[in-house]
């Protein structure tokens, strides 16, 4: 197991890109809502966070961008909506770090 807070930024950025291939992938295999594309949002919000929060404290962009990237709201409403659904990720919705 490991955090996102641990990759590099090299990983970090193929996470990002990994992710984003597999949702193509699961809109052909699974179109629609589905534990898979729940999932694969999940880890792609948490990696962009992690990337807008490494952005924003070493000054590569402003707070207003930051907020922008915290934000992605329809990848956030459909993590909440499996959250319900998908007790592994429990913990890491409801974690203050």
């Amino acid at each position: 197991m490991f955090f996102f807070t641990e990759l590099t930024d090299k990983l970090l950025e193929r996470k990002v890109d990994l992710c984003t291939e597999l949702l193509a992938v699961a809109d052909i295999l699974e179109p629609g809502a589905s534990r898979l594309r729940g999932l694969l949002l999940y880890d792609l919000q948490a990696a962009k966070v992690v990337q807008a929060k490494r952005d924003l404290s070493s000054g590569k962009i402003l707070k207003a961008a930051a907020q922008v990237s915290f934000c992605a709201w329809a990848e956030i409403e459909f993590m909440i909506y499996f959250s319900l659904r998908l007790p592994e990720l429990l913990p890491h919705v409801f974690s203050t770090s």
